[in-house]
């Protein structure tokens, strides 16, 4: 029902290895939103400029 070709889901009995991975999902959530917010309010002329323009792109995307 939710499997594709680029996505699965499976039962895993390690209760610990889960709860790691969702925390560090969860911390790189976070740094996505911070590293984008600050390109962001440092404008066109400030640190955002500063970057990879094709990079900025990508995080603005991911932050949607």
């Amino acid at each position: 029902m939710f499997a594709t070709s680029y996505y699965h889901i499976w039962l895993s009995t390690d209760v610990t290895g889960v709860e790691v991975c969702a925390a560090l999902k969860n911390g790189y959530a976070l740094g996505v939103g911070l590293a984008v917010g600050l390109m962001e309010k440092a404008g066109p002329d400030g640190l955002a400029h500063m970057y990879n323009p094709k990079l900025l792109c990508s995080l603005r995307v991911v932050a949607r």
